[in-house]
């Protein structure tokens, strides 16, 4: 009789843990409610996406994360797998709104901007939102306290038929001060 008190003991000890720590919640909010990234070594945190020319709503902009506030930004950088081939334009932009460009500009300027219809890695050494320019001092925008991430592709003249991304923002956060 005792073993099998015992066995009862364990079970429930078993289901209690995994009831306490096997799930996880998701918040139910439109747009989505992401908690910032950190780590809690010191050490960088990236965010890494892939956009795909025919994405749901990735024209109006499609949120994938929280950066935290006064987070450094170090590095963004993209990998076009698939250039983009709208006849006019092909524009891929990172914000902290669903319309902004203030961690990467729309453009074509190689160094400056993702440029879309160009196949191959680039480094966007004079991005928009490189170090505190956009997380530093002003009043985050995310719903958690953090700066909200976004990526938008837009696109004129005859709709692209082809086009993948893969983004990379890197950053380090605020761990110090």
């Amino acid at each position: 009789m005792k073993l099998n008190f015992k066995g009862r003991i364990l079970g429930a000890l078993a289901l209690l843990g995994l009831v306490a720590f096997g799930s996880t919640a998701f918040a139910l909010t439109v747009p989505a409610s992401f908690p910032a990234r950190v780590l809690q070594t010191q050490t960088t945190v990236h965010f890494r996406k892939t956009v795909n020319f025919n994405d749901a709503n990735i024209s109006a902009g499609v949120k994938i994360g929280a950066i935290p506030a006064g987070a450094f930004i170090t590095s963004v950088k993209c990998y076009v797998v698939t250039a983009f081939n709208a006849v006019t334009t092909n524009s891929l932009a990172i914000g902290s709104t669903a319309t902004g460009s203030d961690f990467l500009a729309a453009g074509t300027t190689a160094g400056t901007n993702c440029v879309a219809a160009t196949a191959g890695f680039q480094s966007i050494t004079a991005a928009a939102g490189l170090g505190l320019s956009v997380t530093g001092g002003a009043t985050p925008t995310g719903s958690t306290g953090a700066w909200d991430l976004f990526v938008r592709y837009t696109q004129t003249g005859t709709a692209a038929t082809a086009g993948q991304v893969v983004f990379v923002v890197e950053y380090i956060s605020n761990d110090d001060q």
